[in-house]
């Protein structure tokens, strides 16, 4: 998932790639 978003790349690596990364999409 961090390649389809490279911007959001360094905040998907801080949380698990699973129901938080729907908290990326907010940020």
């Amino acid at each position: 998932m961090t390649a389809v978003f490279p911007q959001t790349s360094p905040a998907i690596s801080l949380v698990p790639a699973g129901s938080s990364s729907t908290s990326a999409f907010r940020l």
